[in-house]
């Protein structure tokens, strides 16, 4: 009867833990994206590598979203003047070397230009 009583409380333990776990995962999604929330006067971009679109950018701080799975419920970082997409896990280390060497958004724009990149404003109904 003794081990009856420890087997229970120990799957209620167990189901606790993991009822409280989810909770924190929830809570964790649900601020991240408040957080991406898109001004509705962000100007977005599309860029082209050849006829390739390989990644969407937006005018305004928010995350770097790659290609790559993020494990354990983590969020992607976050970055003080641009929001992008990945499209193309090819071209993610190099852009990425690009927006690294930019200080605001405009340079990054001549920049990936001067790299072989195209630039062009996303239409409205795109987005």
């Amino acid at each position: 009867m003794r081990y009856m009583k420890t087997k229970v409380w120990g799957i209620l333990l167990v189901a606790v833990v993991l009822l409280t776990l989810s909770v924190v995962y929830l809570l964790r999604s649900r601020n991240a994206e408040k957080g991406a929330a898109v001004p509705s006067d962000a100007p977005t971009y599309f860029v082209y590598k050849a006829d390739r679109k390989v990644l969407v950018v937006q005018d305004r701080p928010g995350y770097l979203k790659s290609t790559a799975y993020l494990p354990g419920g983590r969020t992607p970082p976050r970055h003080p003047f641009v929001s992008a997409r990945s499209l193309d896990p090819l071209e993610e280390d190099a852009l990425r070397e690009i927006l690294l060497k930019s200080a605001d958004f405009s340079e990054f724009v001549v920049l990936l230009t001067e790299n072989g990149y195209k630039v062009e404003p996303a239409p409205s109904a795109a987005l």
